[in-house]
């Protein structure tokens, strides 16, 4: 569960991005865990911090992949960063911010295995690459019934 949280003074994100609807702004904090994401609203009236680990990561982010079109959700992963971003890795597992309660749900698991994953537009659906050994698979994954 992500915490509700104040800012402190000035500090600059190493990851900034904004809401499409631009009523949220998520900013990502550290390369070195641990690590955090703050998320909050616009106008100051919620603000939601995410903390990670890293899972094992030398070099990670917490990224925002992912905005739902309701408003409600802020699909997020844990992203490599290694002297900028790792192309042929999207990230490590996929979670889901609820930005009325703080609630975190794991919707995909990491296990390093993950590549070129995308939500669809209108957050029914998430599709990825699974690499396991010299295997790779396309799954497309209703977000609703798993």
């Amino acid at each position: 569960m992500a915490t509700a949280c104040s800012f402190p003074g000035p500090v600059e994100p190493d990851f900034f991005e904004r809401s499409p609807d631009g009523l949220w702004t998520a900013s990502s904090f550290d390369y070195y865990p641990p690590i955090r994401m703050q998320v909050a609203r616009a106008d100051g009236s919620a603000a939601w911090q995410v903390e990670s680990d890293g899972e094992g990561w030398a070099e990670v982010i917490l990224r925002p992949v992912h905005w739902s079109i309701d408003g409600r959700y802020l699909y997020f992963t844990l992203a490599p960063f290694v002297d900028g971003f790792v192309l042929y890795v999207s990230g490590s597992g996929l979670q889901r911010l609820d930005l009325n309660d703080g609630r975190v749900a794991q919707i995909l698991a990491g296990e390093n295995q993950l590549r070129s994953f995308s939500v669809s537009p209108d957050s029914s659906r998430v599709a990825y690459v699974r690499s396991d050994d010299d295997i790779e698979w396309l799954v497309v994954r209703d977000m609703g019934d798993g």
